[in-house]
């Protein structure tokens, strides 16, 4: 962890940091880096095996701060997660408004108002039929890259981003359990 690394948050980390246990609606786990940041859950969850259990429910976020996602302005960027999920990520069937995570200007997967982000579109009992990001209000179908990703097994993913110095191109480029599965070139 440097001084340019930000929100970086463990919910294993207990005592001072809040993790590591059980929590109730609107608890905050601090982060690990310099900056001092706090991110905070909207329902109580369940601690368990080193992370928090997300319940499938309506309006269930972890909610990080500000400094934690990419800026407009920004040039480059890389945002990595740990994620371990279930059900292939189904929340409710056949629903494609199943974030896995979303730094937007609107509460759901509009390309305009999408910052960064990840959609599937689920399938109860079977891999998602689309697996969506969202980068600088353009999107990328790659399902078959992020397939693993909904095996139920824990995964690091990790999106980078670079804009042109001119802000007319961008490069998204995808990292699953440190693999580059994805780069979209310039665009």
């Amino acid at each position: 962890i440097n001084s340019g690394t930000t929100a970086l948050f463990d919910m294993s980390a207990g005592g001072d940091f809040g993790g590591g246990k059980n929590i109730s609606a609107g608890a905050q786990i601090k982060s690990l880096t310099y900056e001092d940041s706090v991110a905070s859950f909207a329902k109580a969850h369940t601690y368990l095996n080193g992370g928090m259990v997300f319940a499938r429910v309506s309006g269930d976020t972890f909610n990080l701060p500000e400094n934690a996602a990419p800026q407009p302005g920004d040039r480059h960027w890389l945002v990595s997660m740990w994620l371990k999920i279930a059900n292939y990520g189904a929340g409710t069937a056949n629903s494609s408004n199943n974030q896995v995570f979303s730094f937007s200007t609107s509460n759901v997967n509009l390309l305009a108002g999408s910052m960064f982000g990840l959609a599937p579109i689920t399938v109860e009992g079977a891999s998602p039929s689309a697996i969506t990001i969202y980068a600088r209000g353009r999107q990328y179908v790659i399902t078959a890259a992020l397939a693993k990703l909904f095996d139920g097994q824990l995964h690091q993913l990790a999106v980078e981003c670079l804009v042109s110095d001119d802000g007319t191109q961008q490069r998204v480029i995808v990292y699953l359990d440190q693999l580059n599965v994805f780069d979209s070139g310039w665009t």
